[in-house]
């Protein structure tokens, strides 16, 4: 039976799976196609926090860092950046299952769709991925507490939750206040937590942040492939409330993020509003978003923000650890 074109958008008629069979995957993949199914372009949603949170910490505390604090460090971003991937990983997969990941998506290509990597071996990367940032996790039980133990277990299930399970998050508009959350707030706090930030408005602050330039990336993600999602049932908020709402969710969460790091500039001296910068910049791309770029060139925009919030988690961490 044919595809249904890519024309229809109606939420009836979704593809079956049977349609979307990839091709034989090759017996092994090459490091750039399972790189490329990192999605390295938003990986700094992961890194970004944990750096922030590093250097709170390092400036709230006033103690220099030793082999013990770097190893902290470490294992927050590693179990970040853990978490991030399997999600990645499990979407994959289970994008595809669906019907969301289509040839003729706008995105990047992926993988498992593809053909590139067959499904059975994706799920054994996300285990892979999910065993290292319960070792991180693991770790940081042992050094600084038990919860962080109990944040690993919670954060793997979130991750495989995020598009499976009964009530799969991507599916039914939930994604934004995931990542709001657990790449924002949670992973801030959980970092400055375990290297001496005090838990406080400006921990707090900081998580919505990045939580919010992270939201960014997922707006303009779910703006791009509304129409392939309503096809698949994948319920964003961009398929709930309509491409307008899209628009400005990606304008709101660069605007909150650039008064957050205002917020804790406020009071300091001229260098204290370096962190502003990167969100400053994004305002270019937000015209062009509220004057109706779509499609493809959605890509650049979703880049440019992943640039920038690592380059707004960097600048954070020179100004605050600064002599």
């Amino acid at each position: 039976m044919a595809r249904t074109p890519s024309a229809s958008v109606g939420l009836d008629h979704a593809s079956p799976v049977s349609d979307l069979t990839p091709i034989p995957a090759p017996k092994r993949a090459g490091l750039a196609t399972w790189i490329a199914a990192m999605r390295p372009k938003t990986l700094p949603a992961g890194l970004a926090p944990v750096v922030v949170g590093a250097a709170l910490g390092r400036a709230q505390s006033g103690a220099p860092w030793y082999a013990r604090e770097w190893g902290l460090f470490a294992a927050c971003a590693v179990g970040a950046l853990g978490v991030q991937v399997a999600t990645n990983f499990a979407n994959e997969c289970l994008d595809f299952r669906k019907g969301a990941d289509t040839p003729d998506r706008l995105g990047p290509t992926r993988a498992v769709a593809a053909g590139l990597i067959a499904p059975a071996r994706m799920w054994v990367a996300t285990g892979i991925a999910l065993a290292v940032a319960g070792l991180a996790a693991a770790w940081l039980s042992i050094e600084v507490s038990i919860g962080y133990a109990f944040l690993g277990l919670i954060s793997g299930m979130l991750a495989l939750a995020y598009t499976g399970g009964p009530l799969p998050l991507a599916y039914v508009g939930l994604g934004d206040l995931f990542v709001l959350a657990f790449f924002g707030v949670v992973a801030v706090v959980a970092t400055g937590l375990a290297l001496g930030a005090d838990l406080g408005a400006p921990l707090v602050v900081a998580g919505v942040g990045c939580g919010l330039l992270s939201t960014a990336i997922l707006a303009v993600n779910n703006l791009r492939d509304r129409e392939g999602d309503a096809r698949a049932r994948k319920l964003t908020l961009a398929v709930r409330l309509g491409e307008r709402f899209a628009r400005l969710e990606f304008a709101a969460c660069v605007a909150g993020a650039l008064a957050c790091f205002a917020w804790l500039a406020a009071g300091q001296d001229p260098m204290a509003y370096l962190p502003c910068v990167p969100s400053a910049l994004l305002v270019v791309q937000v015209v062009r978003v509220l004057r109706g770029l779509d499609g493809r060139p959605l890509n650049g925009v979703l880049a440019s923000t992943g640039s920038a919030l690592l380059a707004t988690a960097v600048l954070f961490a020179l100004v605050m650890t600064r002599s």
